[in-house]
């Protein structure tokens, strides 16, 4: 018998003890409980809102001006509270790279 996939075993990744938000690697609906594979995944959230493939859910509540951190590294500033399992995008993230961008444009 050979040993599953891992895309079968696993629907999302953490790559880094401090991440607060995961990537999803599969589409993932409405209240179910991402398989999270990486950096210690600890207790995975309910996700509350459908979450496109590869972008990012909340692992756990997330203060409005609290940094986020994905990879290892810090991506951006929450723009609202966000709840844990909750989609993580445009809408609700204040990107680093966008943040530079916009500046350098202005200059």
């Amino acid at each position: 018998m050979s040993s599953p996939s891992p895309s079968e075993k696993w629907n999302a990744i953490k790559l880094a003890p401090d991440d607060t938000v995961a990537t999803a690697l599969s589409a993932l609906d409405l209240d179910t409980t991402p398989r999270i594979s990486g950096g210690d995944a600890g207790q995975a959230p309910v996700v509350v809102e459908p979450i496109p493939r590869g972008h990012k859910f909340a692992l756990a509540d997330i203060a409005a001006g609290a940094t986020v951190f994905k990879y290892g590294a810090p991506i951006g500033i929450a723009t609202e509270d966000i709840r844990s399992g909750a989609h993580v995008h445009l809408h609700n993230l204040e990107g680093f790279a966008g943040k530079e961008a916009r500046r350098e444009q202005r200059a």
